[in-house]
């Protein structure tokens, strides 16, 4: 249960390792909690047991919003330069600007050729699969699925209202 509890710490910055230590570890916690189900004959240590699983999933579910924005604030402390001229390109482009690796991709002909070469060079070191742009904010997409996507906002415009964004510091949210 700790390397389920311990993968969020990468949750921001690195998702191919955090997938993989909270598979592993998810995987070894079921495996382990079955065995001493299947194996103990007392029933006394089978509660013991799971009332320890219950308390650790406990403290799994109220440490992941602290670990998850510990990761976002690594990924920010980290990159403090690149991301600020990544943001100050980006903040000098009018409207919405989408930026991927892919060479085809959008708005690629809003940029200079230092420009492209400077985000290109960062979304490869950066681990940053999508940076998009609209009136008010710069997305750092750093992982997800489909339609879900995860990473780190930079708040330029107005700061967000309600309880969809979570602050990390200054003027990142997530």
């Amino acid at each position: 249960m700790i390397a389920v509890i311990l993968s969020f710490i990468f949750f921001g910055r690195r998702q191919g390792l955090y997938h993989a230590i909270l598979l592993v570890g998810l995987l070894l916690s079921l495996l382990s909690f079955l065995r001493i189900l299947l194996a103990d004959k007392t029933v006394k240590s089978k509660l013991i047991w799971t009332f320890i699983v219950i308390a650790a999933v406990v403290v799994q579910q109220m440490s992941e919003q602290i670990l998850i924005r510990q990761s976002y604030r690594i990924f920010i402390s980290k990159r403090h330069k690149a991301l600020d001229k990544v943001n100050s390109i980006f903040e000098s482009k009018d409207g919405d600007a989408v930026f991927t690796r892919e060479p085809n991709g959008m708005s690629r002909s809003e940029f200079s050729p230092d420009e492209l070469r400077y985000l290109d060079n960062f979304l490869k070191k950066a681990r940053v699969r999508l940076i998009v742009k609209d009136e008010q904010k710069i997305f750092y997409i750093t992982g997800g699925w489909v339609d879900i996507y995860h990473g780190v906002y930079f708040f330029y415009g107005a700061p967000p209202a309600g309880e969809n964004y979570k602050r990390i510091k200054d003027r990142w949210y997530y």
